[in-house]
């Protein structure tokens, strides 16, 4: 059985791995079942989702929970075969 990951204010500013382990972004906006991630931020714009000012803009990706495998307290992990 997979588990569903529920997604919060408490992800923005987290950084997204791939699978294997390697940063591929950081979560810049939470909104509703979605996490909406920078791909290539900025120290700026990663600042910023740590402070929690911003939000999703055309340089995010969009993924559901379906997406990620877990999350822990400092990173979302994606599942096998999800890319940013």
């Amino acid at each position: 059985m997979i588990a569903v990951v529920q997604f919060d204010s408490e992800e923005v500013g987290k950084r997204v791995v791939d699978a294997n382990g390697r940063e591929v972004g950081v979560v810049k906006d939470v909104q509703a079942d979605r996490a909406y991630v920078d791909p290539d931020p900025s120290v700026v714009d990663e600042l910023a989702s740590r402070l929690g000012v911003g939000s999703a803009d055309e340089n995010t990706v969009a993924l559901s929970s379906d997406d990620v495998r877990a999350v822990t307290d400092e990173e979302l992990q994606l599942r096998e075969g999800t890319a940013i």
